[in-house]
């Protein structure tokens, strides 16, 4: 080998180590999250549960496997949380060596920001959205004082929902909204080297918000309007979050002149 080939393939080494420490941490993670498979699926599902009818704060199974399917993606979900320091950790330990020291700090800057508002959008969604939202899918009781879908006609339709996609909906809505909270720094990284100027965002704001709508309609997990204003409202009121981040960059940095 020449002397160009033999680094990369080191590198190339390096990585497969890497990334079977990252398949290691999984999987250790997934199968020690199996025992508390049942309470994690309790506590994901706990606000549509309470906003079922009295009597029938229950989910049903429609196929003999769906439950443990339920559990299994729980459990799978639970172990990927659960190793991400590790996951990171070791891809950290792979591209650190490559970096300088102000790429390094700006590198954990970033990730550690962006790791904050995707929980921040998540514990928003679950602790708020969903117990809003909930109650005026199935009916139980109105959407902010207004009545349910189907609160006319309780004795006629009765929500039977899946365990399967009660997770998948939820997990989806979490997923969502800790994605669409990531909108703000985007702002910031596009103005802040110079991608995109500040005025570009002003005169793309009403673009934004009808971009905003649309990706409320295609991250939601459902094709229910409310679920979609839901998240497409937020991400108009982080675009404008961005815009003021922007904003103070552009005060912040010193002018300079131009070409005369």
């Amino acid at each position: 080998m020449n002397d160009h080939a033999v680094p990369f393939f080191t590198h190339l080494i390096e990585l497969r180590r890497r990334l079977l420490w990252c398949l290691i941490a999984v999987l250790t993670a997934v199968l020690a999250s199996w025992p508390f498979a049942a309470d994690f699926l309790v506590l994901l599902v706990q606000p549509l549960v309470d906003a079922l009818p009295v009597g029938e704060k229950h989910l049903v199974a429609l196929s003999p496997a769906e439950k443990w399917m339920a559990l299994l993606k729980v459990s799978t979900l639970s172990g990927l949380i659960i190793s991400i320091p590790v996951v990171v950790y070791q891809l950290w330990k792979f591209a650190a060596p490559g970096l300088y020291r102000r790429e390094r700090l700006a590198t954990v800057s970033f990730v550690s920001v962006a790791s904050l508002l995707f929980v921040l959008g998540v514990l928003l969604c679950y602790t708020k959205m969903l117990p809003l939202m909930f109650p005026y899918l199935v009916g139980n009781e109105g959407f902010v004082g207004t009545r349910g879908f189907f609160t006319d006609a309780s004795d006629l339709v009765r929500p039977m929902i899946q365990v399967a996609e009660a997770v998948s909906f939820t997990v989806g809505m979490l997923v969502a909204f800790g994605t669409a909270f990531e909108l703000p720094l985007l702002v910031y990284f596009l103005t802040r080297y110079g991608i995109v100027q500040l005025e570009t965002w002003d005169k793309l704001r009403p673009y934004a918000w009808v971009g905003a709508v649309v990706a409320g309609a295609v991250l939601t997990p459902s094709d229910v309007v409310i679920s979609q204003l839901a998240l497409g409202i937020p991400i108009g009121i982080l675009y404008e979050i961005g815009i003021l981040a922007a904003r103070l960059i552009d005060r912040s940095q010193p002018a300079v002149d131009g070409p005369s």
